[in-house]
């Protein structure tokens, strides 16, 4: 079937957009309500709303992504930084659903969800880096 590869390449390209707009819009939400390892002077109005856009964006584009990964894609997946790419950007959308808007803005930084939330995109962007590593050698 000669549609599948034009079809993930479209899939892959409109994920990784929006990989990065959550990635920005998230580093902007940890800028203004967290911030334990630092702050950026620069801030954004509204950066939660923008980054909860951009999840859902994230999410209308990634669950055919992963559709078509984990069936038609399934032997790219034998690529351990494909797998945990598509493992970590699981874990960051499921983790992000389960959060609470309200919980950065009154300063609850405890929670288990946003704990992984954290660690999901942390893991993904690492898995990025590898993944994007692996296409150039």
């Amino acid at each position: 079937m000669p549609y599948h590869p034009s079809l993930l390449r479209l899939l892959h390209a409109l994920t990784a957009s929006a990989v990065l707009l959550c990635w920005f819009s998230g580093a902007e939400v940890y800028n203004q309500f967290d911030g334990r390892w630092g702050r950026l002077p620069v801030q954004l109005p509204d950066a939660i709303d923008l980054h909860g856009s951009a999840g859902f964006l994230l999410k209308l584009v990634a669950v055919p992504f992963v559709l078509y990964a984990i069936s038609l894609g399934r032997a790219r997946l034998r690529r351990p930084g494909n797998a945990v790419a598509l493992l970590a950007l699981l874990l960051s959308l499921g983790s992000g659903l389960l959060m609470n808007e309200d919980w950065l803005r009154e300063g609850q930084f405890h929670h288990l969800a946003y704990h992984l939330h954290l660690i999901g995109w942390l893991v993904l962007s690492g898995a990025v880096l590898w993944h994007g590593l692996a296409q150039l050698k």
